[in-house]
């Protein structure tokens, strides 16, 4: 399987070659001939892809051990569903995965395109065969998923048990069709620019893919987040990991380019910026792999110290300098001519985007800052966490605040009176949500601030809905203003997400202790009755929990079992795993750190996190708006209710 699978990502390597060739002779010459035969070459490629990721996953089922990664991340006694999920659990793996969906983002795009030019196709499709060549060279030369073994061992390492944990199963592939479909948009940018067609076109080619890829990166970022919650056991979901930090930056960056591609597609305006901002998403996409993949940066999350990151970082200078310079020639084309209104939606999105890059220019620089002062001066700073959370408050406060003024005005622009007018209802909305915030007991300064600029926010898709159906039916406002709804739900759900970060960031409770059987432990309103150490065998582990009864004053409302396993592939290292009893108030999260058998005594951890489940309900709400987006009419009348819509 090893030689077979290796043959075919050869064959991918040599033909993302040529096809790159056969789509910058076409451009040259213009030449559909030599289009056609680049497609057809491009299109035998991703098929050798798919091929090469079928013999891995089958290698991995079948635990053909003679695979060394095959060897290194399952054993026998590992349950299907993680062999499967092994295709990305390792550096070799994960990067053929990339080039799998990046092949199959480019079979998508080489069919959908037929009313474009030949000179624009032409370079949309040497682009994506360039970012294919790359990652075909790494699975061949530098991280060959293929390697074979000089000898069969009986059985594999296995797994990492952290990775197995349906979270883990889902996170990596949502997180890389996050990452990955910036290729595509990325690829339309740079043929815009080769080709000087700076309408709203490649803007509209790629509003679909800007929309899907985003909501997949929310969901992968967020997952990762449920992930860390339930599987690390340390009772939080964000710890400004490194790794994180690459996730969230071109989220974004993202964001900000989700916004501006509105102004350049109803206005014409904000063009510059959403030639910027795509670069920068791209490259920040490149950017998290490397730091996964390099190892320069310690984070939980990453792989060990290699040099492929090295070839990651040449990858994206030499893309960026290439970029930059198109996009320097075209600078006075670019520019917006007419005087800039900031007292306009245009205007509040323009102030938005400084905000969204000063948010990306703290988060990287605290992240990288380790990474570079051992660099250049031989000694590794260290960033605390308090520097992320102190440095990124505002900003995120800001544009919580900006997002709320955005939906009340329309394009176009405002005197000052009107403005100010505008601003009136949500102005009181947060006033008063701020008393009666502090009035219940929850003082801290900063949050009180948040919950205001979150009620305002509230307060303005409130007026907004209500505009939007004004004079409309139900019906008929789902159908033509559903762009402007969709907008509304992602808007809630940053709300939802942003209610239950600050309410657990800043009210959780906790207690520590070592506990014997019968015991009794108290939490605020909660009565915690301690069971006995229950050892129970599973497929690949022991498992040792703790049975705890919760009663809430004096009723009882759940079990829980945290509890420590020992898995067969890691029989010197126990695995904490969680437990916790969700309500709508927030989560009881139990951890079980350690626990002598013979004296039925345990050590338990026991948090409150208030309202921790808006994050996770937030972000279902913030993608199912992107997908109603997606779902809006496609008839020309449709499309153009929908614009306007956003006027």
């Amino acid at each position: 399987m090893g030689l077979s699978g290796n043959i075919f990502q050869v064959i991918v390597l040599l033909l993302s070659a040529v096809s790159m060739g056969m789509f910058v002779f076409s451009y040259k010459e213009r030449s559909d001939h030599y289009l056609k035969l680049g497609v057809n070459i491009l299109i035998t490629g991703v098929i050798s892809v798919v091929i090469a990721s079928v013999i891995l996953v089958i290698a991995l089922v079948v635990s053909d051990f003679s695979i060394e990664y095959v060897a290194r991340y399952t054993d026998l006694s590992l349950p299907l569903f993680y062999k499967v999920s092994g295709l990305w659990a390792g550096q070799a793996g994960s990067l053929l995965f990339w080039l799998l969906l990046l092949g199959g983002f480019t079979f998508i795009e080489l069919l959908r395109l037929k009313k474009q030019s030949v000179e624009y196709r032409s370079i949309v499709y040497a682009v994506l065969s360039f970012s294919m060549l790359f990652f075909a060279f790494l699975c061949v030369f530098e991280q060959n998923p293929f390697k074979m073994l000089e000898f069969i061992p009986r059985n594999g390492q296995g797994l990492n048990p952290m990775l197995q944990n349906p979270g883990m199963v889902i996170h990596p592939p949502t997180l890389y069709i996050g990452y990955v479909g910036f290729n595509i948009v990325i690829a339309h940018a740079f043929a815009a620019l080769i080709t000087n067609d700076f309408s709203n076109t490649w803007i509209k080619l790629t509003r679909a893919w800007t929309i899907t890829t985003w909501i997949f990166l929310t969901l992968g970022i967020v997952i990762g987040g449920w992930w860390a919650y339930v599987e690390l056991g340390w009772g939080g979901y964000w710890a400004w990991d490194p790794v994180e930090n690459a996730s969230l930056l071109p989220w974004l960056t993202a964001t900000a380019f989700l916004h501006t591609s509105i102004v350049y597609k109803t206005k014409g305006r904000l063009k510059a910026w959403a030639f910027i901002l795509i670069l920068l998403t791209f490259e920040l996409t490149i950017f998290g792999t490397f730091i996964t993949r390099s190892g320069v940066i310690e984070s939980v999350h990453s792989f060990a110290k290699d040099s492929i990151g090295n070839l990651f970082l040449i990858f994206m200078i030499f893309t960026s300098i290439v970029y930059i310079f198109m996009l320097y020639r075209h600078r006075r084309i670019l520019a917006d001519e007419e005087e800039f209104k900031y007292f306009s939606r245009e205007g509040i999105f323009f102030v938005a985007n400084w905000l969204f890059l000063a948010t990306t220019f703290v988060v990287l620089f605290g992240t990288v800052l380790p990474w570079l002062s051992e660099l250049f001066t031989g000694t590794k700073s260290t960033v605390e966490l308090s520097y992320f959370n102190r440095v990124s408050l505002p900003f995120f406060a800001a544009i919580i605040l900006g997002s709320g003024i955005g939906l009340l005005i329309k394009f176009g622009s405002y005197t000052v009176s009107s403005f100010m007018k505008i601003l009136i209802i949500p102005a009181i909305s947060m006033i008063v949500a701020m008393v009666v915030f502090v009035s219940l007991g929850y003082t801290i300064f900063s949050s009180v601030i948040l919950i205001g600029f979150m009620a305002f926010s509230l307060t303005a898709i409130i007026m907004r809905k209500l505009q939007l159906f004004k004079g409309s039916s139900i019906i008929s406002t789902l159908k033509y203003k559903n762009v402007a709804l969709s907008a509304l739900m992602v808007h809630f759900g940053v709300l939802l997400m942003a209610f239950g970060i600050t309410m657990s960031a800043f009210y959780n409770k906790e207690t520590d202790q070592v506990v014997i059987q019968d015991s009794t432990l108290q939490l605020d309103n909660y009565e915690l009755k301690i069971g006995k150490i229950v050892e129970k065998r599973y497929d690949n582990f022991n498992a040792f929990y703790l049975e705890i009864e919760v009663l809430e004053n004096g009723k009882f409302i759940s079990y829980a079992y945290p509890e420590m396993r020992l898995y067969d592939s890691r029989p010197e290292q126990y695995f904490a795993e969680v437990s916790y009893y969700s309500m709508v108030k927030g989560d009881l999260y139990f951890i079980l750190s350690g626990f002598d058998l013979e004296k039925s005594e345990a050590r338990v951890q026991v948090i409150f996190q208030p309202f921790i489940g808006f994050i996770w309900v937030g972000c279902l709400v913030m993608s199912l708006g992107g997908v109603y987006t997606l779902l809006r009419f496609r008839k020309k009348s449709d499309i153009k209710g929908s614009e306007k819509t956003l006027e």
